[in-house]
């Protein structure tokens, strides 16, 4: 049965729990379908996962008093305080949205896990491969971005270990065999919703083209395995004294064997690339893609 009329809305997750029937609508149901994003319109999902409790206590009070025939001393449903989330308590973040999205729907709506190495694929990815066009690249060694989707472990003919993978990138998915030589030292890195780089040969033997992988690469060591330096771009309209300073004292806190070019944009417009001395080498990390987000940004 309809909750509401067709078009009407719900004011509040309070107004929810106090119209909905919540012997089928259950804390667990609604905390699947914030999980999911379908809960949104009532807040951010570590907002709302906070309210439920509440909120269900709230409606089951409401439901009593009108089947009392009580009117509520707070005016009725949907205008209860909303339940605030605790001083430094942290919103769920752009990673755990989507690994909930994916658990409850199995594909993924605010974005894709790769979305935060774009960067990196854009140096270490080969140029113009991707899921909707990996059968043109036939016998090609191809280096791609990926989520892993899903594992799937099977004994080779001398007992060992090998796993067929489905991974996705942002437009489609892709399968992949990984024999046990690459598998006994990647298979760390392969568990399902780890983004890695995946570098292999294309087989399109099959009627559904695979990679026939030969190096997994973890997406936050992908810099550093697959190039020699690492690239970071200015904003234009920045001081670049001021900027370069602070990015330098960033960088020293990520000590490693890269080298590091800067690309800057002059006061007359003109780019220039700076490649830094000796002195300031780096290791790539997801904190040092973090903390140079916040220089760059």
């Amino acid at each position: 049965p309809r909750l509401r009329q067709p078009g009407g809305r719900f004011a509040s997750l309070y107004d929810l729990c106090a119209e909905a029937d919540l012997k089928r609508i259950t804390p667990s149901v609604l905390e699947l379908l914030n999980r999911a994003g379908a809960l949104s319109s009532f807040g951010s999902r570590a907002q709302v996962a906070a309210e439920i409790p509440v909120a269900v206590e709230y409606g089951r009070r409401a439901q009593a008093d009108r089947s009392r025939g009580q009117a509520s001393l707070f005016g009725g449903p949907g205008i209860a305080t909303p339940v605030r989330l605790p001083a430094g308590a942290a919103e769920w973040s752009l990673r755990e949205v989507l690994a909930a999205e994916l658990a409850c729907l199995g594909c993924y709506l605010s974005g894709h896990p790769v979305d935060e190495y774009r960067a990196v694929a854009g140096r270490r990815a080969t140029p113009g491969v991707s899921s909707a066009n990996l059968g043109e690249h036939a016998g090609r060694e191809v280096t791609v971005a990926c989520s892993v989707s899903s594992v799937r472990q099977r004994a080779d003919r001398r007992g060992e270990t090998m796993a067929f993978l489905t991974v996705g990138d942002q437009v489609g998915s892709i399968d992949a065999v990984v024999f046990s030589r690459v598998y006994g030292d990647a298979g760390g890195d392969l568990s399902p919703g780890s983004v890695v780089f995946l570098r292999g040969k294309v087989d399109a033997s099959r009627e559904r083209p695979s990679i026939v992988v030969s190096q997994v690469v973890p997406a936050a060591r992908a810099d550093e395995v697959l190039g020699s330096e690492v690239r970071v771009a200015l904003p234009a309209g920045r001081p670049v004294e001021a900027t370069m300073a602070a990015l330098t004292e960033v960088l020293r806190r990520h000590p490693g064997k890269l080298a590091v070019v800067v690309e800057v944009v002059t006061s007359t417009g003109v780019r220039a690339d700076v490649r830094l001395g000796d002195k300031v080498k780096v290791a790539t990390s997801e904190k040092l893609s973090a903390d140079l987000r916040v220089i760059t940004s």
